[in-house]
């Protein structure tokens, strides 16, 4: 195959074709309507509701490298829908015909059918098209009413390139630009500038090269798109966009388990009221990573979750249990998860003692805590009935573990 290059100012690459400039100038921007979107009028098909007539607005357009330039309303004849039954659909492009040396608004008549299909749109180097709009055709008609919906612009606009500026805000819509001052690049959407990255076309946020996007609760994306993934690392979670609202999908699991032997002496002094049973002390304690800076209280009564103050709505379990050993017979014991909050307040379980043989009591609690709660509970016993005494408690256990 022989090699060409052009063009020069001289020798063999001084002269070229049409078909050369074509093939040339066609990768210097796509072809289509010259517009910034579909507010934009260039090039719109329109009716009057005359019979048998459309109208292509002024407007331009390139098309592989070919200008073209419709200065006024321009009419196209629509031929007779000669079916009595069917709809047939057509479509109006701008032709690039080489033949002729001219770029024209051509109207494709379609074929009338029960579910009727429009004319391909050809992309062929020698006679390619660009699309405008689809027409439906009444059957037994060549009148497009005025406001009838049967006219579809399906125009397809040139490409945007990459701008640089430090206020992508100001540029049209459907514009890329790169921001020095940021190191990042922004798409121009009608909500505003949005940033774009990996899996992260809504814009926000610090995208990963897995296609999640890393922010927090309150930085979520402005414009999220459907399926569209983020991490919040103030709320250990992954959510995503289900085109309405961001949905938890999973989530950091987290959990503080202690168990205390003891034996530990609790004096319930006053019926009716409780009392704190210890967990500063333990025989076994489970602490994943992340939990490390929990704590409890003064009198060591309580432990508090979730570390730091954790954003977002999250759904907890928790669990206490313990064994009274030297209970009073006929005296009814509680054991009790309490915490202040108006998301969960006091669970309780009540066992009434039939003799003084050991006591085992327990009480679970399912829990949601509302964004920026960072809470404790206290895991506390008391009694009803009986006198005041101490009471010796042994193999205290108190969990709580993240479920959502």
């Amino acid at each position: 195959m022989a090699e060409r290059s052009f063009p020069f100012d001289g020798g063999s690459g001084s002269v070229i074709t049409e078909n050369d400039w074509s093939m040339l100038t066609q990768n210097w921007q796509d072809s289509g309507v010259i517009a910034n979107d579909f507010s934009d009028t260039a090039l719109t098909v329109t009716t009057l509701g005359e019979t048998g007539k459309i109208y292509v607005q002024p407007g331009q357009a390139t098309i592989r490298g070919f200008h073209y330039v419709n200065e006024s309303a321009l009419a196209l004849t629509v031929p007779q829908n000669t079916d009595s039954q069917y709809e047939r659909i057509d479509l109006v492009v701008v032709r690039l015909d080489k033949a002729t040396n001219a770029v024209r608004a051509y109207l494709k008549v379609g074929t009338p059918a029960s579910t009727p299909v429009p004319p391909t749109v050809d992309r062929s180097f020698d006679s390619p098209e660009i699309p405008l709009a689809r027409v439906t055709v009444p059957a037994s008609s060549s009148t497009i009413p005025v406001g009838s919906g049967r006219i579809a612009d399906v125009r397809e606009f040139i490409g945007k390139r990459v701008r640089i500026t430090n206020d992508p805000g100001s540029l049209p819509l459907g514009s890329i630009a790169y921001r020095p001052s940021e190191d990042k690049f922004y798409g121009v959407k009608t909500a505003g500038a949005t940033e774009l990255g990996a899996g992260s076309s809504g814009g926000g946020g610090t995208p990963t090269g897995g296609g999640v996007t890393i922010c927090t609760v309150d930085t979520r994306p402005p414009s999220p798109t459907e399926g569209q993934q983020i991490y919040e690392t103030d709320s250990h979670r992954y959510l995503v966009w289900s085109g309405t609202a961001w949905v938890p999908v999973s989530f950091s699991p987290m959990m503080v388990r202690r168990r205390y032997l003891g034996p530990q002496s609790i004096n319930l002094l006053t019926a009716g009221t409780f009392y704190p049973v210890e967990f500063s002390h333990w025989d076994y304690d489970v602490v994943p990573p992340g939990w490390d800076s929990w704590t409890v209280d003064s009198d060591e009564s309580w432990m508090s979750y979730p570390p730091g103050s954790l954003r977002g709505e999250s759904f907890w379990h928790l669990e206490f249990a313990c064994e009274i050993t030297n209970p009073s017979a006929g005296v009814i014991y509680h054991a009790q998860i309490f915490s202040g909050t108006t998301d969960y307040n006091v669970y309780t379980q009540s066992v009434t003692s039939t003799s003084t043989s050991p006591l085992h009591l327990s009480v679970s609690a399912d829990i949601r805590i509302r964004a920026g709660l960072s809470q404790g509970t206290y895991a506390q016993l008391a009694r009803t009935g009986g006198s005041s005494g101490g009471i010796e408690v042994r193999d205290a256990r108190y969990s709580i573990r993240r479920t959502g």
